[in-house]
């Protein structure tokens, strides 16, 4: 996704609304190393990025449904 996009995006919802957000650039998928540094290029992390909007992304939101289980756990036994 584009950053214009995900701006874009994030322009709908109120200022001060909370989200849940997971993104990476490509400086967070390069290995970092002093010998034998894998370096990503450009086509390789568009061509990536390109693949991977049209995968199906649910294991973000099964996370979050368990945060927010134990997020309900917690709050109900500090209002006990």
């Amino acid at each position: 996704m584009k950053v214009s996009k995900a701006i874009a995006l994030l322009q709908e919802l109120p200022p001060d609304a909370t989200i849940c957000a997971n993104w990476y650039s490509k400086n967070d998928t390069t290995v970092m190393g002093v010998e034998g540094e894998e370096v990503l290029t450009d086509e390789e992390w568009e061509l990536a990025n390109a693949i991977i909007d049209k995968w199906e992304m649910n294991e973000m939101y099964y996370l979050l449904e368990q945060a927010i289980d134990e997020a309900k756990q917690r709050l109900n036994k500090e209002a006990n």
